[in-house]
């Protein structure tokens, strides 16, 4: 069995948290695929610049797949990732602007009523509990209307898990003044919608 470990957020890990990579733990190099990203790490997510690690068994495999399925990054995605690598202030600045993104987030969503948030420990977005709200996809496109702001439905990330949650996108404002405004306006939206529900929470 070959675990596939989606490590994209890993450049992105607050609050003192030690990540161990699966790929590490004894037994497992040998049939774990790794899956990094330049474009996510960096800020460079139009870029869609990425890569992946493995025991040479699985790549000569993945190798001869990759040249039927993929092709090359473009010249201007692939200059900018050695740019962006070349300069490691890059990668400390945008962790620091992420980590106050988030905690941004955080205080706006946790604040409204018949809504719950956890705090991500890393990463790009945050995931906040609408169930008391409507269904995923309800609350999403009242907040579309109202609020003129686009946020991922829960629901096709999983019935159990992912229905009655929105997926929120802290990252997408390189201003942080912007992205305030947007989550205000989130806030705003959900509250209208549970005033016109009728709902009451204490």
């Amino acid at each position: 069995m070959i675990l596939v470990c989606d490590q994209a957020f890993e450049d992105h890990i607050y609050d003192g948290i030690k990540f161990v990579s699966p790929a590490f733990v004894p037994g497992m190099w040998e049939r774990t695929v790794t899956v990094f990203s330049i474009s996510k790490g960096l800020g460079l997510s139009g870029f869609r610049v990425g890569y992946i690690v493995a025991d040479d068994h699985i790549m000569d495999v993945l190798y001869g797949g990759a040249v039927n399925v993929l092709g090359a990054t473009n010249t201007l995605a692939q200059q900018a990732a050695i740019a962006a690598l070349q300069d490691e202030s890059i990668l400390n600045h945008y962790h620091d602007v992420l980590e106050r993104r988030r905690d941004i987030a955080y205080e706006v969503f946790s604040s409204i009523p018949g809504v719950t948030a956890v705090k991500p420990e890393s990463g790009i977005l945050s995931w906040i509990n609408i169930s008391k709200l409507g269904t995923s996809k309800e609350v999403a496109a009242y907040i579309l209307e109202h609020a003129k702001i686009s946020v991922n439905e829960g629901s096709p990330y999983g019935p159990l898990c992912g229905e009655g949650h929105l997926r929120i996108v802290h990252a997408c404002f390189a201003e942080e003044m912007r992205a305030k405004e947007a989550f205000e306006k989130i806030k705003e939206a959900l509250i209208t919608l549970a005033e016109e529900k009728n709902l009451h929470f204490n």
